[in-house]
């Protein structure tokens, strides 16, 4: 595993926040994968791994967030596009609804 070290100004920082560095280090963690994630740099797997967590918790953090986790990103990108599939967030109205379509 590789370290990364990041330096945070004193105090004020964590205080603002109201979190402790262990509660830090592990937001930033996640906020990180999300974002990754959202923008199609990593698979579910790979951005849990990167939050310490398994997939399944990944998934509820996703939800949680307000992103669509229905969508799969099961489209492969050619090589040369620069087109990525991206995650879309659902506005902050529709969060948290589990609808289920009609079945015919």
């Amino acid at each position: 595993m590789t370290a990364l070290t990041l330096a945070i100004p004193p105090d004020s920082t964590l205080s603002a926040l109201r979190r402790s560095p262990t509660e830090l280090d592990r937001e930033m963690k996640l906020a990180s994968a999300i974002h990754w994630y959202s923008r199609g740099l990593m698979s579910q797997e790979p951005a849990a791994e990167l939050a310490g967590m398994n997939r399944r918790n990944f998934i509820r953090a996703l939800v949680r967030e307000g992103f669509d986790v229905s969508k799969s990103f099961t489209t492969r990108v050619s090589r040369g596009s620069s087109a990525r599939p991206r995650a879309e967030r659902l506005p902050r109205y529709e969060r948290g609804r589990h609808t289920a379509k009609k079945l015919a």
